[in-house]
């Protein structure tokens, strides 16, 4: 398939090809979240990303990818790429930005599976789109209504009481 310009690293890199496997739970649950960034009411209008039947919260953050997440991220890596394709000051941009257009308009003929193929750099292009124009971070994923980090932050206490304790 050649290479492809990833977004989120920055650089060239072989281009994925699509996969009809579903990425982990937690992989689509990060996308989505990204995703949602842009459908939240106080993200700048310009980059509101608008059409999607959708509830005021977004996309639920069930652990999948269907065919609206999917056409959702398609939407947004187009975006992305073509605001680096009119803003391009070099030749080498300008070709990254047209190779990243190239491959998406590849992958609308199967959405889900282009998405389930390329997540981690759709994800990183989506997030990196949403920070340079100042949309709103990300929810963070929660555990029975507790932020994860929270999780994560008291499980190490935990841990440490009873490493100290013995």
């Amino acid at each position: 398939m050649g290479q492809v310009w990833d977004w989120g690293s920055n650089s060239c890199v072989a281009a994925a090809a699509s996969s009809n496997t579903a990425p982990s739970a937690d992989k689509a649950n990060t996308l989505i979240l990204q995703i949602n960034r842009f459908l939240d009411p106080t993200t700048p209008a310009a980059y509101q990303l608008t059409g999607f039947n959708v509830g005021a919260s977004g996309f639920p953050t069930n652990g999948t990818i269907d065919q609206g997440v999917a056409m959702a991220a398609m939407t947004l890596v187009q975006r992305r790429a073509t605001d680096a394709y009119s803003n391009a000051k070099s030749t080498v941009d300008k070709a990254g930005a047209a190779a990243l257009i190239s491959q998406v308009n590849q992958g609308w003929s199967d959405p889900v599976s282009f998405v389930n193929g390329s997540i981690d750099s759709i994800t990183a292009t989506i997030a990196t789109y949403a920070d340079l124009h100042g949309v709103a971070k990300a929810a963070s994923s929660t555990i029975a209504g507790i932020d994860t980090t929270t999780i994560l932050i008291g499980a190490a206490v935990v841990a440490a009481l009873w490493i100290y304790g013995r």
